[in-house]
């Protein structure tokens, strides 16, 4: 009951690309977050998640 909806491979524009998260979830008190599961880090992720949270401020980022 505390989650009202989900979305899979949920695509965010960033600056030159794009970040593809594995979910987004809203949750029943307003917040919104993305979540993402990954085995290795790489450069190339570290950066885009850094755009992602300077371009989404609102959207909490959850590594799992």
């Amino acid at each position: 009951g505390e989650i009202v909806g989900f979305a899979r491979q949920a695509r965010f524009p960033l600056l030159g690309c794009e970040y593809v998260c594995d979910f987004v979830v809203w949750w029943k008190d307003g917040r919104v977050t993305v979540e993402d599961t990954k085995g290795k880090r790489t450069d190339t992720y570290i950066v885009k998640i850094k755009q992602f949270k300077e371009l989404f401020p609102s959207i909490e980022f959850v590594e799992l």
